[in-house]
């Protein structure tokens, strides 16, 4: 296997193709890094850097407009750069040729009618303009909007109290049948429910035997959930292992036949806009593209649902494009129609990287072979630029003792010797400013036990 050793020469004619430091540092990592371990960047004067702006340049381009709409609506980082110097204070009002409005909009009966009439649900009100919906909310306004639809709660008292009987506690209970458990509250029937308290022992052996009566974990805690924990508490001891209960365990190894069924899906939208994705499950995908889901104390909205809205545009339906892959194929074949989709000229609202090796796989975890290591690392020159395509090869590379075999003459991190960090360390009265001023040689010198030799700790007496 042959690796490219960047000369001088070559890099300089690799930086020439391009206007931007940043472009070179994109497009080529490998030749990138050889600059910077020799020095080479100052060197490369057709690179332009990031521009630094100060008061005074953000002050000229805040001239070049007549009012303050347009300038925001001019260029973000010169607004964003505004907005911290304002706030901090460094930029005044006088100094600025037009005057900032800071009044927030009063929103009147008429306003928050008209704005409510561009939606079709309260929830898309809220999502689309929450200024507006909490002044409607506030003045109870928003029965008086008749055009927006109303679902009725599958969760009956009936259905919720039969579901809570399941649960020990109102814990497990919001936990597991959030729905049910958020109707429940909404309406004040948590105090009707009885929750059965469980002060069963559970042994090994009662573990076991109740395990054994099901094929799957998601089984076991649907019809026993005590059961279910105390399996969890076990296992987490190591008390108890897998091999010593019958699972039906399916393989997940990428690219096995007898995985998982996976499809290729898409949405396209009217405004030639694409979303393309994979899944085991397309009916319950499509329900989850449709509505947000509430995490971490907020409502997460997903890519096409936050498309649709903001765009006005329904949701199509979801075309299936491939069915009956495995991991593998499914991995390539997502990859392969969002570059058709891009071909064609759509916008690509995927957000993730697509890939056989690179893409996300939800669930399952890839199980990588030292065969399939080497293969993948074929296909690079440096472990930058391999690296910067997988980041799991990092710790596969050491994990599986390729490093030095594949990557022979890669360029190696220079050790800093006891006289190196002696002299760095002279520069400096402390460690904290040995530290913020010098963190490669100061790390160097906290592994190797140098510090207390450099900066002596004396005794208060």
């Amino acid at each position: 296997m042959s690796h490219r050793k960047y000369t001088y020469e070559d890099v300089k004619e690799i930086a020439n193709r391009y206007d931007t430091l940043a472009e070179f540092t994109k497009n080529h990592v490998g030749a990138y890094e050889a600059a910077l371990h020799n020095g080479w960047l100052d060197s490369f004067t057709n690179l332009k850097r990031k521009r630094v702006h100060t008061v005074e340049s953000v002050l000229q381009e805040c001239r070049k407009f007549d009012n303050y709409k347009d300038f925001i609506n001019s260029d973000a980082t010169i607004y964003g750069k505004f907005l911290r110097m304002y706030n901090s204070g460094k930029i005044k009002d006088e100094e600025l040729p037009w005057k900032i409005e800071k009044r927030k909009k009063e929103w009147t009966y008429d306003d928050c009618y008209k704005e409510a009439r561009k939606y079709d649900s309260r929830w898309h009100f809220k999502l689309g303009n929450k200024s507006a919906y909490n002044r409607a909310n506030i003045e109870n306004w928003l029965d008086d909007y008749t055009w927006f639809k109303t679902i009725e709660s599958k969760y009956t008292y009936e259905i919720c109290k039969k579901l809570a009987s399941k649960y020990s506690s109102r814990k497990y209970f919001q936990k597991y049948d959030s729905g049910a458990y958020s109707q429940a509250a909404r309406n004040g029937w948590l105090n009707d429910f009885v929750f059965k308290e469980s002060k069963l022992k559970w042994t090994k052996e009662m573990i076991l035997n109740e395990c054994n009566k099901y094929k799957t974990k998601t089984n076991l805690f649907n019809n026993n959930e005590h059961a279910y924990h105390a399996y969890i508490r076990f296992k987490r001891k190591g008390l108890i292992s897998d091999d010593e209960i019958n699972w039906d365990i399916r393989i997940r190894e990428q690219g096995d036949e007898k995985a998982h069924i996976h499809s290729v899906y898409a949405y396209v939208f009217d405004d030639n806009s694409v979303y393309v994705g994979r899944t085991m499950d397309p009916h319950k995908r499509d329900k989850q593209h449709r509505r947000p889901h509430h995490a971490h104390g907020r409502d997460n909205i997903g890519t096409v649902l936050q498309h649709s809205i903001y765009s006005g545009i329904e949701i199509p339906p979801m075309t299936m494009l491939e069915t009956d892959l495995n991991l593998q194929e499914s991995c390539r074949q997502e990859d392969y129609w969002v570059n058709e989709y891009r071909k064609k000229g759509y916008n690509i609202l995927n957000k993730g990287v697509t890939g056989e090796f690179v893409g996300s796989i939800g669930g399952f975890k890839q199980k990588w072979t030292k065969e399939m290591v080497i293969e993948y690392a074929k296909k690079f020159d440096t472990t930058a630029d391999l690296y910067r395509s997988c980041s799991s090869m990092k710790y596969l590379l050491k994990h599986f003792n390729l490093l030095d075999e594949l990557f022979p003459n890669r360029l190696r991190a220079h050790k800093i010797t006891f006289e190196e960090a002696k002299e760095e360390a002279s520069h400096y009265k402390t460690r904290t400013r040995f530290q913020k001023g010098s963190r490669k040689y100061y790390d160097a010198s906290r592994k190797n036990g140098w510090l207390d030799e450099l900066f002596p700790i004396y005794d208060k007496k």
